[in-house]
C-alpha cells in the first residue's frame, strides 16, 4: 500500500531523486531549496505503497471477518487482536496467479509484504525489509490517479462465495486517516478465504452470496480507505488466522503460490514521462503530469520524471539531450542522486533546452555512467501541428501458453514494457477473447494483462485473446494470439521411493501402491543397495532382491539384477548404477500391488525400494503408495519420497502408521509414530505427532482415511509439482516396525 509520507518535492540544487520507500522506515523529509533550480533534478524521493489501515492501530485489518463478521468499513475494530499465523498450513488451496490486472515484480511492484515480526520490527519473507510494523497483506500499486480513472481490474484468487462487500467510499484518498473503504471478501471452503482493499468507487462487480470463480473480475483499484494512493492489498486467511502465502528464508515451509515468482532485486525503471509542466511544485505520484512527446523548434522546457525500482546506493545520474545526428544539445554533468538503496523511487527534472534542429530526439539518462534508458522525442517546425501518433505495437503471450479448459488463462502484454506510447500517454488495451469464434469478454483497461476465468471453453475449443493498444487520439495496430484448450489433467504421483533399513524375517522392506483407472499402467520397480554408499549411506544392503506380487500374494515378478531385464530398463532410462540392483518392469492392471526388498543370504542392511510411471497418462495412476518397514534411530529411520507431476497441486493424505499394526499381526509395531515432511530443498513443511491434534484433524477425519489411532500421525497437503519426502521417527528414539503411506484425494 502507500506511503503515508506525502511526496512533496525536495528541490536541492545537485541533490538527486527523491526515496519512495526505503528498505525500513521512511527516510526524514527531504530539505527543499529557496529557489528551484533552471535545469536538472529537483531531487529523489519516496514514491508511496503503505496504507495504515492494513497495520494495527485505529484502522486496524485486524478485521477477522470469519470470527467477527464486523464491517470494517463502518468502524474500527478492537486494537487488541494480533495476527498468530503468519504461514500458510500445506493443505491450503493454492494460488496460481496474482489477482490484479498486470504482471508480478514488474508493473505490479509489491511495495509491502506481509510483515512477520510480531514485534515493533519489520520482517518480509526473503528478509530484505519490503514492508513496514504491522502489515498483513500484500501492496501492489499503479503510478497516479490518471490510471486508476483507466481501470485496473482486480480477479477472484480462488474459487469462492462472496462473503462481504462495502462500497461507494470515496476513492482518491491520499491520508492515512480512519477512513471507510471499499472492499471484497471471498470464502473458498475448508476455512480458507482472501481479503481485497481499497477499490475504485462503484466498480465491485461481484455481491454477497455470489460464486465466483478464480480470474473473475470482482472491481477495479482504487485509492479508497487509509491510503495515499491506488493500490490493491490483498489479504490471506485460514479460519481466524492471517497467512503469508510467500515462503523463503524468514518464512520457512511451503509455498501457496502453485509457482511462486521469484524475488527480484535488479533495478528497472516503472515509468518514464516526458511533460511541459514545471515539476518544482509538483506533489508526485499519485498525481499526474501533462505529457508529451513533441515539441516546437526553439528554447522549450522539456522536463520529465522516472519512476524506479530497486534504485541502487551511492548513485550518481547523468542527463543528455541528444539530437537528431547524435550530437550534445544539453549535458547535465553527473549528479549525486541516492545514499541508500531504495526499492521505490521518484525522481523529477526540470530542463529547458535549445531544440534548434527538427527530427527524433532523446534523452540519454545514465546512472553511474551506464545509459539506463533513452527516451525518444519528436521536434517539429513552428506552427506545424502535433502528430496524432498510436500507442507502439505490442507483443503479447498467453499464459499459460498451452491452457487445458480448468486453468484460468492470462494474456499478458509483454513489450514495450515502458515507452509504450510514443507521446506518453498512458495507454489502455482492449483485450477481446473469443471462444471458438464468439466473443466472452470484452473489456479495456490500463492493466498490463487481463485474465479470463477458467471453465470458459470445453476441451477442444479455441480461445483467442486480441490485444489492442490505444491513446485518446489513436488506435495501435491489433494483435492475437490463440490456442485449443487442452482436456483437464489431474496432478498425480508419478514416482515413489522409500528408504529403509532391511533385517530378516517380518523386517523386510515392503513397498505398497494402488494403481486407479480402467486401464494397465506400465510400472518400473527398483531396489538400490550397494550404489547407497556413494551418497554417504552407511551400511547399504549389498544383494538386495525384489519381488512384486498381486493382492492375492502371487508372484508377478523377481530379480536380483536389473541386467535380467536390460533392455526395458535401459528404455526407461532408470537402469541402476550397480549391477547387483534389481529392477522390473511390469504391465499391473488396476488394484493392488506389493514390491518385497530382501537382503540375499539373509543379509542386512539400509535399502530403497522404488516405483515410477513410465507411461504418464491421466489414468489409470497411482492413487496410494504405502512402504513397510522397521523404524530405528539414527539414519535407519524410515524414508519415503513421492513426486507430483502435472499442471496444479495435488491434494494428499500422508500418514504414519505404528500401533494400530498390531491388530493386523505385526510384532514390535512402533508405539508413537512422528511424521514430518520436506520439501525437495530439504525444508520441513509440516510435520504430526498425533492427527487428533491438527488444525486439520476435521478435514482429515472426513476423508474417511483417519489413522485409527490418534497416536498416528497424518498431513493433509495440497502439494505443488515437485519432489517431496516423508520421514517417519519414534518419538523420543523409539524403535519398531511402521508403515509410511501416501493417498490421492479427490477434489481441488
Amino acid at each position: 500500500m502507500r506511503s503515508p509520507w506525502l511526496l512533496t518535492p525536495a528541490l536541492a540544487l545537485g541533490l538527486g531523486l527523491l526515496p519512495l520507500l526505503p528498505t525500513a522506515r521512511p527516510p526524514a523529509p527531504a530539505v527543499r531549496a529557496e529557489s528551484a533550480p533552471r535545469h536538472g533534478s529537483l531531487g529523489l524521493r519516496a514514491e508511496g505503497g503503505r496504507c495504515a489501515l492494513c497495520a494495527g492501530g485505529g484502522g486496524s485489518l485486524a478485521a477477522d471477518f470469519l470470527a467477527r463478521r464486523r464491517t470494517a468499513a463502518r468502524g474500527a475494530l478492537p486494537q487488541a487482536y494480533t495476527p498468530v499465523f503468519y504461514a500458510a498450513d500445506v493443505a491450503t488451496k493454492k494460488y496460481e496467479f496474482y489477482p490484479m490486472a498486470g504482471n508480478f515484480w514488474e508493473d505490479l511492484f509489491p511495495t509491502n509484504l506481509v510483515d512477520l515480526d510480531p514485534s515493533a520490527g519489520i520482517v518480509d519473507y526473503h528478509g530484505t525489509g519490503y514492508t513496514y510494523d504491522g502489515h498483513r497483506g500484500i501492496d501492489t500499486s499503479i503510478p497516479t490517479f490518471a490510471h486508476m480513472a483507466l481501470g485496473a481490474p482486480v480477479y477472484a484468487a480462488l474459487d469462492g462465495v462472496v462473503t462481504e462487500v462495502h462500497d461507494g467510499e470515496d476513492d482518491m484518498s491520499v491520508t492515512n486517516t480512519d477512513k471507510p473503504f471499499n472492499y471484497v471478501f471471498i470464502e473458498h471452503g475448508e476455512e480458507q478465504a482472501t481479503f481485497y482493499l481499497h477499490f475504485k468507487r462503484n466498480s465491485i462487480s461481484v455481491s454477497v452470496g455470489q460464486q465466483v470463480r478464480a480470474g473473475q473480475q470482482i472491481a477495479l483499484t482504487g485509492s479508497s480507505g487509509n491510503s495515499s494512493g491506488p493500490h490493491l492489498h490483498f489479504q490471506s486467511y485460514v479460519g481466524d488466522r492471517l497467512f503469508d502465502p510467500f515462503s523463503g528464508p524468514q518464512r520457512p515451509g511451503l509455498t501457496n503460490w502453485l509457482r511462486q515468482p521469484a524475488f527480484r532485486e535488479d533495478f528497472f525503471i516503472r515509468e518514464f514521462v516526458i511533460t511541459t509542466d514545471d515539476l518544482t511544485n509538483w506533489r508526485g505520484t499519485p498525481f499526474d503530469t501533462s505529457r508529451t512527446g513533441s515539441f516546437e523548434v526553439g528554447r522549450r522546457a522539456v522536463n520529465f520524471w522516472i519512476l524506479f525500482r530497486n534504485f541502487p546506493a551511492n548513485t550518481n545520474s547523468r542527463t543528455r539531450y541528444l539530437r537528431p545526428d547524435g550530437s550534445v544539445a544539453l549535458d547535465s554533468g553527473p549528479t549525486f542522486e541516492s545514499g541508500p538503496f531504495y526499492r521505490a523511487a521518484l525522481s523529477p527534472y526540470n530542463f529547458e533546452v535549445e531544440l534548434n534542429v527538427p527530427g527524433d530526439w532523446q534523452i540519454e539518462y545514465s546512472l553511474n555512467d551506464q545509459v539506463v534508458a533513452r527516451a525518444p522525442f519528436r521536434v517539429r517546425a513552428v506552427g506545424a501541428p502535433p502528430e496524432l501518433r498510436p500507442p507502439h505495437p505490442v507483443a503479447i503471450e498467453l499464459d499459460p501458453p498451452q491452457p487445458d479448459a480448468a486453468q484460468v488463462l492470462f494474456c499478458r502484454v509483454r513489450a514495450p514494457r515502458v515507452f509504450v506510447d510514443p507521446d506518453y500517454r498512458i495507454v489502455r488495451f482492449r483485450y477481446v477473447w473469443q471462444v471458438n469464434g464468439a466473443v466472452v469478454r470484452d473489456t479495456t483497461h490500463m492493466g498490463l494483462a487481463d485474465a479470463l476465468p477458467h471453465s470458459s471453453g470445453q476441451p477442444g475449443q479455441q480461445v483467442s485473446c486480441t490485444v489492442t493498444p490505444l491513446n485518446e487520439v489513436a488506435t495501435g495496430a491489433p494483435v492475437t494470439l490463440s490456442a485449443t484448450l487442452a482436456t483437464p489433467v489431474p496432478a498425480r504421483m508419478i514416482n515413489v521411493s522409500t528408504r529403509a533399513r532391511v533385517g530378516q524375517g517380518d523386517d523386510v522392506l515392503i513397498g505398497g501402491l494402488v494403481v486407479g483407472g480402467s486401464a494397465n499402467k506400465r510400472v518400473l520397480f527398483r531396489a538400490l543397495g550397494p550404489s547407497l554408499g556413494g551418497f554417504g549411506v552407511a551400511g547399504a544392503l549389498a544383494d538386495p532382491t525384489l519381488e512384486v506380487r498381486a493382492a492375492d500374494g502371487r508372484l508377478l515378478a523377481f530379480s536380483d539384477s536389473w541386467r535380467s531385464e536390460a533392455a526395458a530398463v535401459n528404455a526407461a532410462g532408470l537402469a541402476p548404477a550397480n549391477d547387483a540392483e534389481p529392477a522390473v518392469v511390469v504391465d499391473l492392471a488396476p488394484g493392488s500391488y506389493t514390491a518385497i526388498v530382501r537382503g540375499a543370504g539373509g543379509t542386512e542392511g539400509v535399502a530403497i525400494v522404488e516405483a515410477y510411471e513410465l507411461d504418464r497418462t491421466a489414468a489409470p495412476r497411482f492413487v496410494n503408495l504405502s512402504t513397510r518397514a522397521r523404524v530405528g534411530n539414527g539414519d535407519n529411520v524410515l524414508i519415503g519420497g513421492l513426486v507430483v507431476e502435472g499442471p496444479r497441486a495435488r491434494k494428499v493424505l500422508l500418514r504414519a502408521i505404528g500401533p494400530s499394526l498390531a491388530g493386523f499381526g505385526v510384532s514390535g509395531a512402533l508405539a508413537q509414530p512422528e511424521l514430518e515432511l520436506y520439501d525437495a530443498g530439504g525444508q520441513s513443511i509440516a510435520s504430526s505427532a498425533g492427527w487428533a491434534q491438527e488444525a486439520r484433524a476435521g478435514l482429515i477425519g472426513a476423508s474417511e482415511l483417519a489413522p485409527s489411532d490418534p497416536r498416528e500421525g497424518a498431513i493433509l497437503a495440497r502439494l505443488p509439482p515437485g519432489a517431496y519426502t516423508a520421514i517417519v521417527r519414534g518419538r523420543a528414539g523409539a524403535t519398531g516396525v511402521a508403515l509410511v503411506e501416501a493417498y490421492e484425494l479427490s477434489g481441488d
